[in-house]
């Protein structure tokens, strides 16, 4: 009944009252294009405008969120700031009226006595559910027991795959610097036996030289 009210009195209103230039002029397309170009308003003259037609379509005795107070120019920043102004205000205004503003989607927090939240909390377990049947503390006790030697069953065998690897590890580096050396000094070692053969190949020579004098 009171909103069937409400609403006729706003139309009422609406039918009465004359659409400012700034709700005139909210076109779209090419027509808003147009329009700007002809009329020159600046912010503060079209938010005065907004206003004024907020006003004269207000319902006195209900908060509708409308905005009726012409506010200041400037920039508009620091949301937060702005939010906790108006959570000020109306923390103000429920401390003038004894009774508690709150903002879209909010509402005071529920507190009970020491009382009352004894008495829930005796309710809470009172109702919870008997135990009933068998615990299984001796089955989750062998549990236990079986995780934990398979656990050390398996850090056993990886201490051994790791010991494995690592002599692994010292077989392969021992082949490996062997088969450094053995490049490293395999020059020295041609040289050496070139020298050696030479030697011998003189010295055979020279026995069969002897030989054929001594028999002449």
């Amino acid at each position: 009944m009171l909103s069937s009210m409400m609403l006729r009195l706003t139309a009422s209103r609406l039918s009465s009252t004359p659409v400012p230039r700034v709700a005139a002029y909210a076109v779209s397309g090419s027509s808003q294009r147009c329009f700007t170009k002809k009329v020159d308003m600046s912010e503060d003259e079209k938010h005065q405008e907004w206003v004024k037609f907020q006003q004269s379509i207000a319902v006195k005795g209900f908060e509708t969120g409308q905005e009726t107070e012409i506010k200041k120019a400037g920039k508009r920043r620091g949301g937060k700031k702005f939010r906790k102004k108006h959570e000020r205000e109306l923390a103000r205004q429920a401390a003038e009226k004894a009774d508690m503003i709150a903002g879209g989607g909010e509402f005071p927090a529920e507190s009970f006595s020491d009382e009352e939240t004894e008495a829930l909390l005796k309710e809470a377990w009172g109702n919870l559910p008997e135990r009933t049947g068998k615990r299984g503390t001796n089955h989750l006790k062998r549990e236990k027991l079986r995780w934990g030697l398979k656990r050390a069953y398996d850090a056993k065998k990886k201490r051994e795959r790791i010991i494995k690897h690592e002599d692994t590890m010292a077989r392969r580096s021992a082949v490996a610097h062997a088969c450094r050396s053995i490049r490293e000094t395999a020059e020295d070692v041609r040289q050496a036996e070139l020298e050696y053969r030479e030697k011998i190949y003189r010295q055979w020579a020279s026995n069969m030289v002897n030989a054929k004098n001594k028999k002449i």
